[in-house]
């Protein structure tokens, strides 16, 4: 087969690229921000983040009535009593627009993250980690949903 000088220029440009370009990964917050479990219902999860830091953190969801807010960009892990590997409910995607939800310092805010999956895994574990607007993520401790 026989390829001509502009394809052999796209294909080592391509490797080029996906060799040199890495993605970012979010980084932890370092314990001034939590995610804490407050209860599970049969279609949502139930959290409230707080923020012991310095500065507003943000993340994208919608505002709901007084309950809480929606957030959008949520992973949902869950393991059965007896197992080692993590079962992942990853974000769902979403259209529209978001909002630019925000906790202050010193403030907290109910969060409300829609989801069945954690109702299969009574007597298991789970967790949820969050991505904030700054590249940054906050990780719930282990609950028993």
């Amino acid at each position: 087969m026989h390829f001509t000088w502009i394809q052999r220029l796209a294909v080592a440009s391509m490797l080029i690229l996906a060799i040199g370009c890495k993605p970012t990964q979010p980084r932890a917050y370092s314990g001034n921000v939590e995610l804490n479990f407050v209860r599970a219902t049969p279609t949502q999860l139930q959290f409230r983040i707080l923020n012991r830091s310095g500065s507003v953190v943000r993340f994208r969801g919608s505002r709901g009535d007084d309950q809480g807010a929606d957030p959008w960009d949520v992973l949902t892990e869950c393991k059965a009593p007896d197992s080692v590997d993590w079962d992942m409910n990853p974000p769902a995607i979403t259209d529209g627009n978001s909002e630019d939800l925000r906790v202050a310092p010193g403030e907290q805010m109910l969060i409300r993250i829609s989801s069945d999956r954690a109702n299969r895994y009574k007597k298991g574990r789970c967790r949820v980690t969050l991505w904030m607007r700054d590249r940054m993520e906050v990780t719930s401790d282990e609950f028993e949903p």
